[in-house]
C-alpha cells in the first residue's frame, strides 16, 4: 500500500476545496438573471442610465434569445446617447423581423438620438419592411351573409371554388 507524501495530501486537498468551493459558489442562472433584472429596473427608475446600460448589457450575456432584453439595451444604448449601439441593436431585431423594433420611433428613450441621421435612417427602414403588402383581390362574393363554410376547394380543370 502506498502512502500520500505530505505534499501529495496537501495537493489533494487543494484541489476538493477547490472544488467544493466552485460548486457551492455557483448561482442558478435563473436567480441571476431575476436579480439583474430588478436591479436594472430600479436603475431606470432613478434614472441611473450607466449602470442600466451595464446591468442590461449583462442580461442580454445570459438571455441572448431574448428579443425583448436586446430592445431594452438599444433603449440604454439611447439613453446614454451611444447612437452607435442603438442602431446597431435596432437594425439587428429588424434583420431578425422582430416587431418589437417598431416602438422606436416614439418610444421616448430614443429621445437623445432621435433627431440623428442614422437613427431617422434606421427608423425608416423598419416602417419600410413592416409595411402591408396588399396585392390581393376580390375574387368572388357569396351572397348567404350566414354561410359558415366548414372547408373550400378549386377545380382547376373547371376553374370552380367548392364551399362545404
Amino acid at each position: 500500500m502506498k502512502r500520500f507524501t505530505v505534499f501529495t495530501r496537501t495537493v489533494l486537498l487543494i484541489l476538493l476545496l477547490f472544488l467544493v468551493n466552485s460548486v457551492c459558489s455557483r448561482q442558478n442562472p435563473t436567480d441571476s438573471l431575476k436579480k439583474y433584472l430588478q436591479l436594472s429596473i430600479k436603475a431606470y427608475q432613478s434614472k441611473d442610465y450607466p449602470e442600466y446600460h451595464r446591468l442590461m448589457s449583462r442580461i442580454v450575456d445570459l438571455e441572448p434569445k431574448n428579443y425583448k432584453y436586446r430592445y431594452n439595451l438599444a433603449c440604454a444604448y439611447a439613453l446614454n446617447n451611444d447612437l452607435q449601439g442603438t442602431v446597431k441593436i435596432l437594425r439587428f431585431l429588424l434583420d431578425e423581423d422582430y416587431d418589437l423594433a417598431l416602438l422606436a420611433e416614439t418610444d421616448s428613450d430614443f429621445d437623445l438620438i432621435r433627431n440623428a441621421v442614422p437613427f431617422q435612417e434606421t427608423v425608416k427602414r423598419i416602417k419600410e419592411k413592416t409595411q402591408p403588402l396588399n396585392n390581393s383581390h376580390i375574387a368572388f362574393s357569396i351572397p348567404e351573409k350566414d354561410l359558415i363554410p366548414e372547408g373550400i376547394a378549386y377545380d382547376p380543370v373547371d376553374g370552380s371554388f367548392y364551399l362545404g
